[in-house]
């Protein structure tokens, strides 16, 4: 899928367009790049509902993928600008898993996002953390100091993690996973929530200004986003949240809990099942489910684009 290469004051996204003239885009942030398989696919499905797409990576000007530390959010406010100037008349944003978070801490400091599209969040800002090769072994470790997100030149409040580099990874995505057979970080985030997350750290989401639609799964295995899910929405109730929301959660799904259009732009139809079931075990046991919680996440993402 053809993109547009965009440099803006130091940052750069890629542009994709719909065949239609539209007045709507998405801020996208799906992968490790904003130009690789998974974003490819979430951009031809998003296209395909009628939207433009500004695919923003974490690693800019095309370095490889390094972890989430320190993400300046002014990258978003220019992109939001360069749509503006394009004639963009509704500007909102999609994210999933560490993005998701992402995305809704962004649109609570940022007021032109009036659509978010949050895939398993978690409901408070994460410390900071690399991806690689560390001392031959660990795959991902703590960022020292560092949020995973920062404005205007400060890091935002983060839970932070509390562990060394080798207390991470036997926690988190790396031994854990190998150890349960599928991707597993449920471990690292019962630590966090031990440890006490500060208040600070908290999304504020009832500062978000247009329509969130959450979406989650209970047998997600990376975090409990159901229960991050529901205390989001207990604080919205609490503040009297103006705008619309909505809470789409599921018995089954897993950590990919995202549209099935979004798979299917990327793999034959008759390997979608087979490939989540190669990453999450619950997938596995019960594709018929799964499928129908990415069938059902496909139909609200539809809805809410459209009637955004």
């Amino acid at each position: 899928m053809k993109s547009t290469r965009v440099k803006r004051n130091g940052f750069t996204w890629a542009y994709y367009a719909p065949k239609t003239l539209t007045k709507k885009a998405l801020l996208l942030m799906m992968g490790n790049s904003d130009h690789d398989t998974m974003v490819k696919a979430c951009a031809k499905y998003m296209t395909g509902l009628g939207v433009g797409v500004a695919a923003i990576a974490p690693n800019q000007d095309g370095k490889p993928y390094s972890g989430c530390h320190s993400f300046p959010l002014e990258c978003l406010e220019e992109a939001i600008q360069w749509l503006r100037e394009q004639g963009m008349e509704k500007v909102g944003m999609a994210g999933g898993s560490t993005t998701g978070m992402l995305c809704l801490a962004a649109a609570a400091h940022l007021p032109d996002l009036s659509l978010v599209l949050a895939y398993t969040p978690s409901d408070h800002v994460m410390q900071g953390f690399f991806k690689g090769k560390k001392d031959g072994h660990i795959p991902e470790w703590p960022a020292p100091g560092e949020s995973t997100m920062t404005y205007r030149g400060k890091p935002l409040p983060y839970a932070p993690f509390q562990l060394s580099d080798e207390d991470y990874y036997n926690l988190s995505y790396g031994k854990a996973t190998k150890d349960a057979g599928e991707l597993s970080g449920r471990a690292l985030f019962a630590h966090v929530e031990a440890c006490g997350i500060p208040e600070e750290a908290y999304i504020p989401v009832e500062q978000i200004r247009g329509k969130i639609v959450f979406f989650g799964a209970e047998d997600d295995t990376l975090w409990d986003t159901v229960k991050y899910i529901r205390r989001m929405e207990a604080r919205l109730k609490a503040h009297d949240f103006p705008y619309n929301y909505e809470v789409h959660t599921y018995r089954y799904g897993t950590h990919f809990v995202f549209p099935q259009g979004v798979f299917l732009a990327a793999l034959p139809a008759f390997a979608v099942n087979a490939f989540v079931g190669k990453m999450f075990k619950s997938a596995k046991a019960h594709p018929k489910e799964c499928q129908a919680t990415r069938l059902d996440v496909d139909r609200a993402t539809r809805a809410a684009i459209e009637n955004w």
